[in-house]
């Protein structure tokens, strides 16, 4: 079974970033989504997970993301929609939002994206069992107020298994 650290320092771009696969023990389960794009973003990436059974570890890499701009990711509840009009959202309420957020993308000039690895524990954890998908979103620094009110865009999205 392969490492949330060795898949976040040594991630290639290929067959492995687009596959999925999970791996599950008495004590740990891995898992990855292979997040599509949404709304003709044009961008797709990978994000790998680690459940220790009290940590969520994790890591991600896309491409196709604009430098200029900021990126988010965000998991959701088991039965979330990978696609379709309600992708990426929740479907009960399940998750906090500090269980949903998992942290801030870093795009180099080439497009290329990377969310560093982390850990999320306490009452910011979520076990993979509880999570159904995962999203990139753009984050337009719109405030509730502002008119579109959209804050967080949908780019691309993922199931994970």
């Amino acid at each position: 079974m392969q490492s949330i650290s060795m898949l976040g320092t040594a991630v290639i771009f290929g067959a492995s970033l687009f596959g999925a696969s999970v791996t599950v023990s008495a004590q740990e389960a891995t898992a990855s989504a292979t997040l599509k794009t949404i709304n003709g973003s044009g961008i797709r990436g990978a994000i790998f997970f680690d459940d220790s059974g009290d940590g969520l570890s994790f890591s991600g890499v896309a491409r196709g993301m604009d430098p200029s701009k900021t990126y988010v990711s965000l998991v959701y509840d088991e039965g979330s929609k990978p696609g379709g009009t309600k992708a990426c959202l929740p479907s009960d309420g399940s998750l906090t939002f500090e269980q949903m957020v998992l942290g801030f993308w870093t795009v180099d000039q080439n497009g290329v994206g990377v969310m560093p690895e982390g850990t999320k524990t306490g009452a910011a954890y979520a076990s993979l069992d509880q999570i159904g998908t995962t999203s990139i979103r753009l984050d337009t620094g719109q405030r509730p107020n502002e008119t579109p009110p959209q804050r967080f865009v949908l780019q691309a999205c993922g199931k994970v298994k």
